[in-house]
């Protein structure tokens, strides 16, 4: 035992060739966030024991999904504020969290299924990455495993300059599938030589780029449409800011307008003298759609909390009773609903948001919780000769049965979109651990003469089975998930605004009825979302896939009046740039009716304001595509 002990010793003591590649890797990147993966939890607890020099972080699937939220806060701690610089995690780490602070991606090892291998990459490389992403792939070229695993790799890499880096990684799976690359293991264990694996790699390659050049770039472009979606219900740092500008305003706070920002000169008497307030140096400029606003976060945090709390305290009771709002774009009026909902993990909250549903005469629609803020408060005369029951009719049993009997459904739908990803995560996982541990139990028997390599291969498929059953075991934790009921927490009674109204309703519905019918005639598939608070009024998608969908915002107006752009329809604006187009029909007294659009209108219009903005008709026809 001592002798064994011994040998032990002098094996964690001698350097590991790759765990100084490793080392490598990080030096070059000095100022980067890196995630590193990992298939394996007790490879994750070597790397942090060979790497204690680095600041770094570490998730596995054994850690609570709280933990994991208070983990990740820290990751994105900026590493100049003391943050750490490496977050290192398994493949069940990377579910349902934000790794796109990191710039450099590290694979320690090479998971055998493709799908897993796409999931990693496209972890980070995903819509919302503002900069360049490096792949750092570690792999043991001398061995059998590492030569088919690099030249893997290298055929990736080519084909990413053809179809675009960015979509060879939504695409791997299609490329090359697990049976294969498990196939190019066996054949080297029988004798194949790398020029033949190489060969027969080029050969599935080929075929699977011709379905890929077909069919599966659509369903790539399809894919991205989902994850503009997915960015799109993101509370980003645009509502942040409005909200932080609005509180301090109501607040009496003196505020200085700077462009998309704006600068605080004066805290609200309130909070003067409160200690952390003290910590701000005035004049502060605040601008939390500036790409590096970590610093600001940090800064405010105290400071936004105290304020969010006490908002929350005198809101409490109109958000609990219900209130009355207008809508300057409605003839009629309608009721929105609010709930929450929420999922629990062993007891433990995992996620909760806020839906809504919007009810107009005995129709119901799902309706976009942050469409709320583009309402508008009434004013005296608003409220003047108002039929308080008449309004309140609208809240009425029928309805509201029709909505929860909807709601339950949605519910049931919300967990199983929740645990899907999580399912297929571990699916990839237990197929790619069973075929290693195949692989490591046919390198026993190839290898059953020769004593030293039969060894090394019985405690590789050890191993394997033991990672295998540990698995099966967490896969049925991950998946013990609760729905809370959804509680209704509030009301809204929304009437049109008729005094000092702006905007013509009947323009706006003409309007409509045009931009559908030209999205039609250019042969795209346009669908009216102006009822759920979208931030637009149409999204219009191409024809089999072949384009992107346009996320297109209608306006009508009568010559020489304002065309006003909502908040909502601001934040979506600047937020899927080229993708945003701004329609506007002009209904002159002749009768006739010129069209103008503009795509990505914040880069082109005069639209640099933090609530709302108004622009002239002139402006929009001077940056009209009209096309």
């Amino acid at each position: 035992m001592e002798k064994l002990i011994e040998k032990c010793d002098r094996v964690l003591s001698t350097s590991d060739p790759k765990i100084e590649q490793l080392k490598n890797a990080l030096n070059e990147q000095p100022n980067a966030k890196i995630v590193i993966f990992t298939e394996y939890k007790d490879t994750l607890d070597y790397i942090k024991r060979r790497l204690p020099e680095y600041n770094s972080v570490s998730i596995d699937g054994s850690v609570k999904f709280s933990e994991r939220t208070r983990i990740m806060e820290d990751f994105w701690i900026p590493v100049e504020d003391g943050g750490p610089r490496i977050l290192v995690g398994t493949d069940a780490a990377g579910e349902g969290i934000d790794l796109q602070i990191s710039t450099v991606l590290i694979n320690y090892d090479i998971p055998w299924n493709p799908n897993r291998l796409e999931q990693r990459m496209g972890r980070i490389h995903r819509i919302g990455q503002e900069h360049p992403v490096l792949f750092v792939n570690i792999v043991a070229a001398d061995t059998q495993e590492g030569q088919v695993l690099s030249t893997l790799l290298k055929k990736l890499e080519v084909i990413g300059q053809t179809i675009g880096e960015e979509k060879v990684f939504d695409v791997i799976s299609e490329l090359v599938s697990e049976k294969s690359i498990s196939q190019m293991m066996k054949n080297v264990l029988d004798g194949k030589s790398l020029e033949e694996i190489d060969t027969e790699l080029n050969r599935e390659i080929e075929s699977s780029k011709l379905h890929i050049d077909k069919e599966e770039l659509s369903i790539v472009n399809l894919d991205y449409e989902l994850q503009f979606r997915q960015l799109d219900k993101r509370l980003t740092p645009e509502y942040t800011q409005s909200f932080l500008y609005k509180s301090l305003k109501y607040l009496q706070a003196e505020i200085r307008i700077k462009e998309d920002s704006f600068e605080i000169t004066k805290l609200p008497d309130k909070f003067l003298h409160h200690p952390d307030f003290r910590e701000l140096d005035l004049p502060l400029t605040i601008n939390l759609r500036d790409k590096n606003v970590s610093n600001q976060i940090n800064l405010l945090s105290k400071s936004f909390k105290l304020i969010l709390d006490y908002i929350q305290s005198i809101a409490a009771l109109g958000v609990e009773n219900g209130t009355y709002l207008f809508d300057p774009y409605s003839k009629e009026p309608y009721v929105l609903w609010f709930f929450e909902i929420a999922l629990t993990h062993n007891n433990e909250e995992i996620d909760r948001r806020v839906i809504a549903r919007k009810s107009s005469g005995n129709e119901v629609h799902r309706y976009d919780p942050r469409g709320v803020i583009n309402l508008r408060c009434g004013n005296k005369d608003d409220f003047k000769d108002l039929d308080v029951q008449k309004y309140q009719s609208l809240i009425n049993e029928n309805i509201e049965n029709q909505i929860w009997e909807e709601l339950l459904v949605f519910a049931d739908e919300y967990k199983s979109n929740f645990i899907q990803p999580i399912e297929e995560l571990w699916t990839a996982r237990l197929s790619a651990a069973k075929e290693k541990q195949r692989y490591y139990s046919n390198l026993v028997v190839k290898n059953r003469r020769n004593e030293s390599r039969r060894a090394s291969a019985e405690v590789k498929y050890k191993m394997a089975k033991h990672e295998l059953h540990q698995l099966e075991s967490q896969k049925e934790m991950d998946l013990r998930m609760n729905l809370i009921t959804p509680n209704l927490f509030s009301k809204i009674i929304v009437l049109p605004k008729i005094k000092n109204n702006q905007v013509d309703v009947d323009v706006e519905a003409r309007s409509m009825e045009y931009a559908l019918k030209y999205e039609r005639d250019q042969g795209r598939i346009p669908i009216d979302v102006s009822l759920l608070g979208r931030g637009c009024d149409i999204e219009s998608a191409p024809p089999n896939n072949t384009g992107n969908t346009r996320y297109i915002e209608v306006k009508g107006r009568s010559p020489g009046v304002q065309v006003m752009l909502e908040e909502t329809e601001l934040i979506k604006a600047e937020r899927f740039g080229d993708r945003y187009w701004l329609y506007l029909y002009v209904f002159n007294e002749d009768g006739s009716v010129e069209f103008s659009n503009v795509q990505n209108p914040i880069s082109k219009l005069p639209l640099k304001q933090i609530i709302r903005a108004s622009v002239s008709i002139s402006d929009i026809k001077k940056a009209s595509k009209n096309r």
